[in-house]
């Protein structure tokens, strides 16, 4: 009787053991996607990130830095909604752009993503209106939020843009 006390004993510290041991190697909290959590916010230098993408290669338009209160005509972006904005148009033949925010946190962050995503739907309405070549590109932007930061990358080569995006744009 004692021996299989002992055994059973054994076997729920077995178990218990492979269930930590199983959770403990799951960062992810169940969800299929990749997700890292840092306890140290990473800081991005914006302007670098934006020239790395502007020198690739990616656009067939040559892309023009145009100042940040464009945000609030074309996006509704307030200079209140972020810390600092790159934004980089085409000539307008294209619908070519780049647009960096940094905000104030990963709140912030998350509104201006959507408010980004709003501004893509629209513009690929009124491309396929007069350059329905160009939807393409707006139907493969390239929108991703890192903490802090969000970035929308419409270009020719938006394969290799979301390539550049996810080895600059932690």
């Amino acid at each position: 009787m004692k021996k299989q006390i002992t055994r059973h004993a054994f076997l729920l510290l077995m178990i218990a053991t492979m269930f930590m041991a199983l959770t403990a190697c799951s960062n992810n909290n169940g969800n299929s996607t990749k997700e890292t959590t840092s306890l140290v916010p990473v800081e991005l230098n914006i302007t670098e990130i934006s020239q790395s993408i502007l020198d690739s290669g990616v656009f067939a338009d040559e892309l023009s830095q145009v100042d940040s209160s464009y945000s609030e005509m074309l996006m509704n972006i307030t200079k209140e909604e972020y810390v600092s904005a790159m934004i980089y148009m085409g000539s307008g033949a294209t619908a070519e752009r780049l647009i960096l925010f940094e905000a104030a946190d990963n709140t912030a962050a998350a509104a201006l993503e959507e408010k980004c995503a709003s501004h893509v739907k629209e513009q690929a309405e009124a491309y396929a209106g007069y350059l329905p070549a160009e939807v393409d590109k707006l139907e493969h932007a390239i929108l991703k939020t890192s903490g802090k930061y969000v970035i929308l990358c419409v270009a020719e080569d938006y394969s290799k843009a979301e390539e550049m995006i996810q080895e600059l744009f932690v």
